[in-house]
């Protein structure tokens, strides 16, 4: 993981970056005393962030500092979503976007390998044949803080099984 100020994203290795989301916590960016802090200053405001996930995909997201409010956990909230997630492993936005290519097409025209990969998309969704990666989701059933907490309880038994 890299956290940056978004207009340092193409900085070189030694530039002025914050690393590792085991050691660096938001408060340490968006607090007023964050140690991390005057690294996303400009004029006084905090600058939007980069977050890159997974450096073999390289999946780039911006997060826009709104509020210092304290918010319950309970309280988190989407408030709009586009299209589902990516795919694990799909390797990259460029391969993301052939396989949203590849589901705009009629079955009929499909090559083989547009076949494969759809079926390769149907074996690593958890949505399993039902994956359409132009379907919009149901931000209320985002929302849902049971399906959040399910969600949270399956990353953190998938971290741990990782770990042995």
């Amino acid at each position: 993981m890299n956290i940056s100020r978004v207009d340092w994203f193409d900085e070189v290795e030694d530039g002025p970056r914050v690393r590792s989301e085991r050691t660096v916590k938001l408060k340490d960016i968006w607090e007023e005393d964050g140690k991390h802090r005057a690294k996303v200053e400009v004029n006084g405001e905090i600058s939007p962030l980069g977050y890159t996930y997974d450096f073999g995909d390289c999946w780039e997201h911006e997060i826009i500092f709104l509020s210092s409010e304290v918010a319950p956990r309970t309280d988190f909230q989407i408030l709009e979503a586009s299209g589902v997630g990516p795919l694990d492993d799909c390797h990259g936005v460029f391969a993301w976007n052939d396989i949203k290519k590849t589901f705009s097409l009629s079955p009929n025209n499909l090559t083989q390998g547009q076949q494969e990969l759809k079926e390769w998309c149907y074996g690593v969704s958890p949505l399993g044949t039902t994956f359409d990666p132009a379907a919009e989701p149901d931000v209320d059933q985002l929302d849902d803080p049971a399906r959040f907490r399910q969600q949270i309880a399956a990353w953190e038994e998938a971290e741990m099984e990782e770990d042995f």
